[in-house]
């Protein structure tokens, strides 16, 4: 007579068996959902954050930071001061542009007409200078000449006495002008004619 199998005994290693294929089951499935994430993960592109190395790197333009400005402190205009010249505004607004077409050119100053008004008053100098000194040395010659005229030998209106006038001539043209007989010569200098003049009008009465 076989014996009869223990129900319990069987329940047992049915329930193990059981719980080993279905454990291998998820280790199965675990397994081939790592593999699958981690062949999606192979295929994604690299990061640029987590890239790194020269041959990487190499043609992608470089990235610049914003350079941060500081705060530009405003104070207030001074009072008394114009528009223009408000701190507050930048330098470059304080200037003028340069104009590059000059549609006015410089002045050019008139040094002809300056050197003609200064050679005139040259002239004018130089002819009033001479004016001057001739009327002195005229008047000088003048007053020597008339004092050397003896008043005896001024010439009387009847003319009694001209010969003393005429040597008393002579004696005063000698030192005085050009010689003994200037006043019996024709005279072409000016200021001797001037003085011989002077000299006869006072000689006569």
């Amino acid at each position: 007579m076989t014996p009869t199998p223990n129900p319990a005994s069987t329940s047992k290693s049915v329930g193990a068996s059981n719980w080993h294929i279905n454990d291998i089951s998820h280790r199965t499935r675990l397994a081939e959902d790592i593999a699958l994430l981690q062949s999606n993960f192979e295929k994604l592109p690299p990061s640029p954050e987590t890239t790194t190395g020269p041959e990487k790197q190499k043609g992608k333009a470089p990235m610049y930071k914003k350079k941060e400005t500081a705060p530009v402190e405003v104070r207030p205009p001074p009072r008394g001061l114009p528009p223009h010249l408000d701190p507050r505004l930048p330098l470059n607004a304080m200037v003028a542009p340069h104009s590059q077409t000059d549609n006015f050119p410089p002045r050019t100053v008139n040094h002809m007409g300056l050197d003609e008004r200064l050679a005139k008053e040259i002239r004018d100098f130089e002819e009033a200078e001479f004016h001057l000194k001739q009327s002195k040395l005229l008047g000088n010659a003048i007053q020597t000449a008339n004092s050397q005229f003896r008043p005896e030998n001024v010439l009387k209106a009847d003319g009694s006495n001209f010969g003393n006038w005429y040597r008393n001539l002579a004696e005063v043209a000698c030192p005085n002008l050009k010689g003994p007989r200037f006043f019996f010569e024709e005279c072409h200098n000016s200021t001797y004619e001037k003085i011989g003049r002077a000299v006869l009008i006072a000689g006569i009465d």
